[in-house]
């Protein structure tokens, strides 16, 4: 198999979500911390029936990425959060 994912830029979450998703918190998509953000796994399966809004209260750009992840192609599987990463213009920015 080969899988797509999403290069955005950590700054698309606070420092707290990065590391939520770093340290597999839960509530989320699995996640894998590494040197220089985390990957975040998009998840295919269970999209519909997840309560994103729930998930939404606690980390609300995390939602906000997945969302447009997942507006952009369905086959997305993973997103990387790098501090190199794309920024994009739509979606909340911070600079920490």
């Amino acid at each position: 198999m080969i899988a797509k994912y999403l290069d955005l830029s950590t700054g698309h979450l606070t420092d707290p979500e990065v590391q939520a998703v770093g340290a597999n918190a839960p509530g989320l998509p699995y996640g894998i911390g590494h040197e220089y953000g985390a990957w975040l796994n998009m998840p295919q399966d269970t999209w519909d029936e997840r309560d994103w809004d729930g998930v939404a209260k606690q980390y609300p750009n995390i939602v906000a990425v997945l969302r447009y992840a997942r507006t952009l192609d369905k086959d997305v599987n993973w997103i990387n959060f790098d501090g190199d990463g794309e920024k994009i213009d739509t979606l909340p920015f911070f600079n920490w």
